[in-house]
């Protein structure tokens, strides 16, 4: 007789109700959650990692991001014209991924300061790094990665670029 297995999940999934469906206008926007007094804050579990003692203002310092490895996914590697070594490490191509939610989020909330930072993110090195290749390539990676970008970032970066011209 075969064993039948059951996950959690299929369990739970029977007793959740149906999401909403997602608002588009809505979706990017970063999310703000009320913030409680420091006496009525429950403490943090002992040994939780990424929770300190409470700063200055009674409120427990953000916690790290996860380290994320995405499976199966399909980026676009663009080949570097102009291949270059940093650090020691030679590069001949860039890996583009799509951004995450929170690069996106990031980047409205103004936590990435410039296009180049989130840039920088969608291929994995540091913007100090991106900024010592060429310009052929940057042009390059630029295209690639606007056409990732949700229609209403990449609206605002043309605003943004037709306002500079100005």
């Amino acid at each position: 007789m075969a064993a039948t297995r059951v996950y959690p999940e299929d369990i739970l999934a029977r007793h959740r109700p149906e999401p909403e469906e997602p608002d588009p206008e809505r979706a990017f926007e970063p999310v703000e959650f009320p913030r409680k007094k420091a006496e009525d804050a429950p403490l943090p579990p002992p040994g939780v990692p990424g929770l300190t003692d409470p700063g200055a203002n009674g409120e427990p310092e953000a916690r790290p991001r996860p380290t994320v490895r995405y499976l199966g996914d399909t980026p676009i590697v663009l080949p570097l014209r102009f291949p270059v070594e940093i650090d020691g490490q030679e590069i001949r191509s860039l890996t583009v991924n799509p951004p995450a939610l929170w690069d996106i989020q990031d980047w409205v909330a103004g936590r990435l300061k410039t296009n180049f930072q989130l840039m920088a993110r969608m291929v994995g090195l540091s913007p100090e790094a991106l900024g010592a290749l060429r310009w052929p390539d940057i042009e390059q990676l630029a295209n690639i990665v606007t056409a990732m970008l949700p229609e209403k970032l990449r609206a605002a970066i043309e605003a943004a670029l037709r306002e500079a011209v100005d």
